[in-house]
């Protein structure tokens, strides 16, 4: 059965109600806002008071048939509003849609290590959202660890933290993204490292990190043209 089926007035009722709550200074809004197997449509007036009514629930039910999210699940974020036009009798607005995106660019960080340092690989995990973090671990096979491996992990970190952040927003800012997060992870092999002097050297060629992916679109409900399809 569709909303529009389930309703207790007629669509013209529903017209008179929209214009009778904006001639008293209360124009309904409709609002929401999910994504991530959750969200929500809910209606207010113009000063943030919810409005909760069998008109106000079937115009909710409405956008939710409208926006059509279902159950909401994914990984996206959804928000929006639509106010009740007295003129068109529509609910106007827009809906900002965004998913979370994987991108990489080119990269010249160099990572430098003591040749005298024992390990079978590098793994490094850059995290957060508004400052870069950065965890290596210079892992081994047979589990024997330097005296020193802690303090050059932390130092490694140190060095390649303000390289990675800098190419990453540069990056960003130049291609016009809208930047995401840092988190990202790298298994580099002993076997790819060059010897020069007494260090071990690699270059990371590229970097990993995500952006969202933005979408705005109109939507609205027409009330004349369902109070046409419903004569």
């Amino acid at each position: 059965m569709s909303n529009q089926e389930e309703k207790q007035f007629t669509i013209q009722e529903l017209i008179d109600w929209c214009d009778k709550m904006s001639a008293e200074g209360k124009n309904p809004i409709l609002k929401w806002e999910g994504g991530g197997d959750s969200g929500w449509v809910h209606m207010e007036d113009e000063d943030g008071h919810a409005i909760d009514c069998p008109e106000a629930e079937w115009l909710i039910n409405e956008m939710y048939d409208t926006l059509d999210y279902g159950s909401w699940a994914g990984e996206f974020s959804a928000n929006g509003e639509a106010a009740y036009n007295t003129k068109t009798k529509m609910f106007e607005g827009t809906d900002y849609y965004s998913e979370e995106n994987r991108d990489t660019c080119n990269s010249d960080v160099v990572i430098t290590i003591p040749a005298n340092i024992p390990f079978n690989r590098l793994v490094i995990e850059t995290s957060d959202y508004d400052s870069l973090n950065v965890g290596v671990s210079l892992e081994v096979d047979n589990l024997f660890t330097h005296p020193e491996t802690h303090s050059i992990e932390e130092k490694i970190a140190e060095d390649i933290k303000n390289p990675i952040e800098t190419t990453i927003n540069d990056y960003v800012r130049e291609e016009g993204l809208e930047f995401s997060s840092y988190y990202d992870n790298y298994s580099i092999d002993a076997s790819e490292f060059k010897k020069v002097g007494n260090n071990l050297v690699y270059t990371m060629k590229e970097l990993g990190f995500s952006c969202h992916l933005s979408n705005p679109k109109d939507v609205e409900i027409d009330l004349k043209q369902l109070l046409e399809d419903e004569n």
